[in-house]
């Protein structure tokens, strides 16, 4: 019973939808049907009183045609359709012709002036005028031909003309609120979409972030175990196997990081996909220093833990290894041979990082790389703060504090006061 009164309301619906969209042929359609019936009247009226047929003037078909052809132009020029047909009703009344359906094509153009004019003012002034004149020829006419029911008749005119210029008001509120809401839709769906590529590109900077931190680490201990494997390839053939089985090592972990990273940006909008979601590792975090600190033999690195260790939320965990990976890379790079620390500290609210080498002090970003930067942009990603620089007495010192509660206004510099 549902589907086939929905299948109704579809099927009424369909030509009323039509007409919405075909306006042209619709006052097409109406001007045919209305000028059958209206010149279907004047040709055969209704019985007077005293059951005589009256037989209508040739001018009054005329006047009839004008009326109802004039109607075309309904929507475009609604004014002067309004007074043709307007008038032509007058002139078949005045001239007292049998009674027909004359006055109905003035009152689509009422309706039709209030639903189409763009002047608010000028219709409530139209209006005004029209139902002056009505009410003025009716007067007079009932003072002359002393019938008083012409006073009924101004009443008629009035309710007839004002419920159609109210209900064509009423439709054009509609649509300019129709149109309104369009509008409000359409900017709506704009900046849902601008703020939707935004986050895209938000997303593919911290993916790009995410790489260069992949490839930069795992890249540097392939180089130093590569260079460390020729130099003893000859002589120490132990050796040679033990980098070639770190840089195998490096390589696919690296790897595996990338094909989980790429993932993110094969997948629609971001998300996980089927194909990438089961297969994706879990992200670091503090718990992989150790096995971050060992991937490269030449350069030792110890771990420190100080403080009872906490729940970490999982940004602050994953951007803790990731700085952490990033100072390691840059002890690789610049500090030359050398020895690091890297110290936990978990305080009050707060979880500090440092990592120190004892290298020849130049530790720091060359200028060409993003570093430095990249550190201090996930430091102030988690609401934290970070300082970077030589320490006394030799090597370089990376201090990164970041809060295990929600973010909190980091600096512009990111430095530590």
């Amino acid at each position: 019973m549902g589907h086939r009164y929905r299948d109704a309301v579809q099927r009424w619906r369909h030509p009323v939808l039509w007409m919405r969209a075909h306006p042209r042929h619709t006052d097409v359609l109406l001007v045919v049907v209305l000028g059958a019936l209206t010149l279907l009247t004047v040709a055969v009226p209704a019985s007077d009183s005293a059951g005589q047929r009256p037989h209508a003037a040739p001018y009054a078909y005329v006047l009839a045609a004008v009326a109802v052809v004039t109607l075309l132009w309904r929507r475009s020029r609604p004014i002067p359709v309004l007074a043709v047909a307007a008038a032509a009703a007058g002139v078949y009344e005045l001239a007292h012709q049998p009674d027909s359906l004359m006055a109905v094509p003035a009152v689509i153009a009422a309706y039709s002036l209030a639903a189409y004019h763009p002047s608010r003012r000028v219709v409530r002034l139209t209006a005004t005028v029209l139902l002056s004149v009505m009410a003025a020829v009716n007067l007079v006419t009932g003072l002359v031909t002393r019938k008083p029911e012409r006073l009924i008749t101004i009443l008629g005119n009035t309710v007839i003309f004002g419920t159609a210029l109210l209900a064509g008001d009423n439709v054009r509120r509609r649509r300019e609120r129709l149109a309104d809401l369009e509008a409000r839709a359409r900017a709506e769906e704009g900046v849902r979409r601008a703020l939707a590529r935004e986050a895209v590109g938000a997303e593919r900077q911290r993916i790009a972030r995410e790489l260069h931190d992949v490839v930069a680490h795992s890249l540097s201990v392939i180089v130093v175990q590569a260079g460390a494997a020729r130099r003893v390839a000859a002589t120490r053939p132990e050796r040679t196997a033990e980098a070639l089985a770190a840089i195998e090592t490096t390589g696919r972990e690296a790897l595996d990081e990338m094909r989980r990273l790429l993932g993110v940006l094969r997948t629609e909008d971001g998300e996980a996909g089927s194909a990438a979601g089961p297969d994706l590792a879990p992200q670091p975090g503090l718990a992989g220093l150790p096995a971050l600190a060992a991937a490269d033999p030449s350069l030792p690195v110890e771990v420190r833990v100080e403080g009872p260790p906490r729940p970490v939320p999982a940004a602050v965990d994953l951007q803790a290894y990731r700085i952490v990976q990033e100072a390691l890379t840059n002890v690789r790079k610049h500090a030359g041979p050398a020895r690091a620390t890297v110290c936990v500290r978990y305080g009050p609210g707060m979880v500090e990082l440092q990592v120190d080498d004892d290298g020849r002090g130049a530790s720091a970003p060359d200028g060409r790389g993003h570093g430095l930067v990249g550190m201090r942009e996930r430091a102030a990603l988690c609401g934290g703060e970070l300082r970077a620089g030589p320490r006394a007495g030799g090597g370089w010192t990376v201090v990164a504090r970041l809060p295990l509660g929600p973010p909190a206004h980091a600096t512009a510099s990111g430095a530590i006061a």
